[in-house]
């Protein structure tokens, strides 16, 4: 795991250490990714999302579904102030006006309902992606670092915001959240794999892209069930149009039975703030037993406070939205012979 020391200049040992794996043929793959882009001139912030879900097939893969979105909030207000998606959906209409943040899942599951589609996949990125575009907006002088929020707002959240931790008593002692220059990290697609992301925009510098993977297949255990591999990872763009640097990383491992219940679960923390942030890795556990369908109102009503993570807490969250998806795994279990990985 990769941490960031709390200087008000961090540093970190570079490198990240995960990468993208082949595809195993007769499994399915859903990759999402949201670019977090300010705009100083128009008090804009944009959130532009891609996804594709995608099954890897013997020799070809087959497109199962792709969906895009843009979203843009208001910096000064707060609140989203347009919403296109692709493929259209008219009930976006009922989220223009609502808080990017506080407020806008319980709005986007009253307009969406319970789905797992890639939009709404998409757009239960929007609070967090606006709390992370705070950095940016910093860095640009859009506003004011010195006074982002009432200290004592940040105390134990989370792990990483303990209040005897690294990040919080650096923000207790300066008034700002520490900046961060984590690890450079590489890209996330394979030159010999080039269907392994969906396309994505190229980044202009000083912007973020969230990104996920979600990987499944059928398990190997005699009694059924599935595997899910999850990744994700938020990396920001520098401004000389080519590093990227990491700022959270993690990956999760996932066994669920033939009824999608959840039984094993490990947690793999990579590039993160501090190492603080490490010790909500063990919340995970709490998912064995839970029906992935329930794993998103679970997380939502109880992951909460010290020993949790926010960014852990939504790679968790999404796990819900695979419990469709693995309806179309190829029910022949050929993950485990290298020959049959695309990629290699």
């Amino acid at each position: 795991m990769h941490s960031w020391s709390a200087t008000s200049a961090m540093s970190v040992t570079p490198g990240a250490a995960v990468h993208t794996p082949r595809r195993p043929i007769g499994t399915v793959r859903r990759t999402l990714t949201t670019d977090i882009l300010p705009d100083a001139s128009t008090g804009t912030l944009l959130l532009r999302g891609s996804g594709r879900d995608l099954r890897t097939d013997s020799g070809h893969s087959v497109v199962l579904a792709q969906a895009s979105s843009q979203v843009s909030v208001d910096i000064a207000g707060g609140s989203v102030s347009h919403i296109d998606t692709d493929p259209r959906s008219p009930w976006t209409a009922g989220l223009t006006g609502v808080p990017a943040r506080h407020g806008f899942r319980r709005a986007l599951e009253t307009a969406a309902g319970a789905t797992g589609s890639l939009i709404t996949a998409l757009l239960d990125d929007v609070p967090v992606t606006v709390l992370i575009a705070g950095s940016l907006l910093r860095r640009a002088g859009i506003t004011n670092p010195t006074n982002p929020a009432p200290p004592e707002r940040w105390l134990d959240i989370c792990s990483g915001w303990v209040a005897h931790g690294a990040l919080a008593q650096h923000l207790l002692q300066t008034g700002a959240p520490p900046t961060s220059a984590g690890p450079s990290v590489e890209p996330l697609g394979r030159v010999d794999d080039p269907d392994g992301w969906h396309e994505t925009d190229t980044l202009p510098p000083l912007s973020i892209r969230r990104a996920r993977r979600m990987d499944a297949g059928k398990s190997s255990d005699p009694a059924g069930g599935y595997w899910i591999d999850a990744f994700f990872r938020d990396s920001r763009l520098e401004p000389d149009g080519t590093t990227q640097t990491g700022i959270h990383e993690y990956a999760l491992t996932v066994q669920v039975d033939s009824d999608y219940v959840v039984t094993q679960v490990d947690c793999h923390p990579y590039v993160l703030p501090t190492s603080d942030c490490t010790f909500a890795a063990a919340s995970v556990q709490r998912l064995v037993g839970l029906p992935l369908s329930a794993v998103t109102t679970t997380v939502a009503s109880t992951f909460t406070g010290v020993g949790t993570c926010t960014h852990l807490n939504d790679t968790m969250r999404a796990l819900t939205g695979m419990r469709d998806l693995l309806a179309r795994v190829d029910p022949v279990d050929v993950a485990s012979t290298k020959e049959n990985r695309l990629g290699d």
